[in-house]
């Protein structure tokens, strides 16, 4: 079983003392069926259609059968998944950095070195 938090998917309740554990443990290595197994957790009802790795194996960036994108990425001891609608990507160096809008202003390095695997989730400029 893994632990899938997004904004579909509650944290675990404060307090329990759950949540804190499973930021302090080891980020967990992900492979492609570690990555479907959590998008169909987070949004059962859209299949994936691609995904490619990030170079450290910690974060996957997903097509969807439905058009959209996705990313799922290892923090701590939960695995995270976000639809990436709305993201800014830019590419700084051998790294991919995704920038969600909001006020928490969450921003995602993922190493890619391979500059073919970058071209394709670039936005254009």
């Amino acid at each position: 079983m893994i632990s899938v938090v997004g904004p579909k998917r509650p944290a675990p309740a404060p307090g329990d003392g759950s949540a804190l554990w499973s930021l302090l443990r080891r980020k967990r290595v992900l492979d492609s069926g570690l990555v479907r197994e959590a998008w169909a957790a987070y949004e059962p009802e859209v299949d994936v259609a691609r995904i490619v790795l990030a170079d450290d194996g910690f974060a996957a960036l997903l097509k969807l059968m439905d058009g959209g994108r996705g990313v799922v990425w290892s923090a701590g001891g939960l695995i995270r998944c976000r639809r990436i609608e709305g993201a800014r990507i830019e590419a700084l160096g051998p790294a991919l950095t995704l920038r969600f809008p909001g006020w928490l202003g969450l921003r995602l390095r993922l190493p890619f070195a391979d500059l073919r695997a970058q071209a394709d989730w670039i936005d254009p400029a």
